[in-house]
């Protein structure tokens, strides 16, 4: 299964590079597959693993339980079960963080008599988060839905739980089957 998310990882990494808008979704599925025909899950307890380590305020076992705990509230609400025993879809997570940077030209007039304007050219660092989250067939062997999103999903703790729910919630807007209504549910 590495070979083929590794193949959907890379591409949906390089369309968010190109991408300008920080709070922009990048997904992509398998058009082949019919998503309402699967019915049990189990998340990828290998992805609970940390691995940014350089970035522990970000990269932490607190906020890998969140995301996972947001992700099955996700997959349970389009009707998925959770079943360790005999699952038919694998979900779990990468969490990508690295620095980046952004410079700026900044021109002024040095003084009123001036002719030119002077140029400094400034920069800014920033830490840049990425959450892809994404579905695999485990009879197929083969990632058949990932989405992922750049979001900083750090915050205070009060308000983090919040952040990540919200975050996972936007991602999967773009999954193939939407969440089941209450009305259906109470039948």
């Amino acid at each position: 299964m590495n070979k083929f998310f590794n193949a959907f990882f890379f591409l949906a990494m390089g369309a968010m590079v190109l991408s300008c808008s920080s709070a922009k979704i990048v997904a992509d599925h398998d058009p082949d597959i019919n998503f309402n025909d699967y019915e049990t899950y189990t998340f990828c307890m290998e992805d609970m693993t940390i691995e940014n380590s350089k970035y522990p305020e970000y990269d932490n076992d607190f906020n890998r339980n969140l995301i996972k705990e947001a992700i099955e509230a996700e997959m349970e609400a389009r009707g998925y079960v959770a079943d360790a025993s005999q699952p038919q879809l694998q979900v779990g997570f990468r969490f990508v963080i690295r620095d980046e940077e952004f410079s700026v030209s900044n021109c002024f007039d040095e003084s009123e008599y001036s002719y030119w304007a002077a140029c400094r050219i400034e920069t800014y660092q920033y830490t840049e988060e990425t959450l892809v989250i994404y579905v695999s067939d485990l009879n197929k062997n083969q990632v058949i839905w990932q989405s992922s999103m750049v979001k900083s999903l750090s915050a205070s703790p009060k308000k983090l739980k919040r952040k990540i729910e919200e975050t996972v919630k936007k991602i999967f807007k773009e999954y193939p089957v939407k969440p089941i209504s209450n009305s259906k549910l109470s039948v």
